[in-house]
């Protein structure tokens, strides 16, 4: 009896199986095609490429420092004052995003819009206050490295006064060829990734719309009232 060769496997797949086969294929390939051209290649002259962030950051904090010290300012002067430079360099709407996480996708246009503002507030309700105990200190730029998605980090250090050894590192990302701060590392604790986890409880039990009522209500009170960052419990 003759023994019959194996047909090769494409002959057995059929035609039509050749035709799924090749789609499932092209439609992988462009998966990966999408996913490569999304992620930016990174810089070619890394060196040059920190010198706009490092110098934003080190203009930025020697105008706040000057803010600080001027003795013809009232505390709320001073707030104020430094409330509008944080306002021009720092990324609220891709803060927010990094927050929120997953549930930013769950909220519409208009929420999205009034997160964004109620959280702007928070954040200078909660920290701007608390600037004053920096009035003498001198911040020193130390260096900067490039991250992933092409963002960078500016290393800062506290150089002297009551906190002298702080460290404090800045993530910037470029968005239409402007610089802006994402995230504020201090000794090794991201400011986004703390209100992440604050808010973490609200989102899971709530969802993001309670924690926007929850930001309206806590930006409604009295400063006194409001300067714990930490709670973000809801009313049931």
């Amino acid at each position: 009896m003759m023994n019959r060769s194996r047909s090769p496997r494409w002959e057995r797949v059929g035609f039509q199986g050749l035709v799924l086969w090749t789609g499932a294929l092209l439609v992988l390939w462009c998966q990966v095609g999408v996913a490569l051209a999304a992620r930016p290649a990174p810089p070619e002259d890394p060196e040059a490429f920190v010198v706009a962030p490092t110098q934003l950051v080190a203009e930025t904090l020697e105008q706040i420092i000057a803010v600080l010290q001027n003795p013809t300012l009232s505390a709320e002067a001073r707030r104020q004052e430094i409330e509008a430079l944080a306002f021009a360099v720092f990324d609220f709407k891709t803060m927010s995003k990094l927050v929120l996480a997953r549930n930013w996708k769950k909220l519409d246009p208009a929420e999205r819009e009034e997160f964004v503002a109620q959280f702007k507030i928070y954040l200078s309700r909660n920290y701007g206050s608390r600037l004053d105990r920096f009035r003498q200190t001198e911040v020193v730029i130390s260096g900067a490295r490039v991250e992933p998605r092409n963002d960078v980090t500016v290393f800062s250090t506290v150089a002297d006064g009551e906190y002298a050894g702080v460290q404090l590192d800045y993530r910037l990302r470029q968005r239409d060829g402007r610089w802006r701060v994402i995230d504020v590392v201090i000794e090794g604790i991201s400011l986004v990734a703390n209100f992440r986890s604050q808010f973490r409880e609200v989102l899971s039990r709530k969802g993001p719309e309670a924690l926007i009522r929850q930001l309206y209500k806590k930006n409604a009170q009295p400063d006194s009232e409001s300067s714990d960052a930490t709670s973000t419990e809801t009313d049931s």
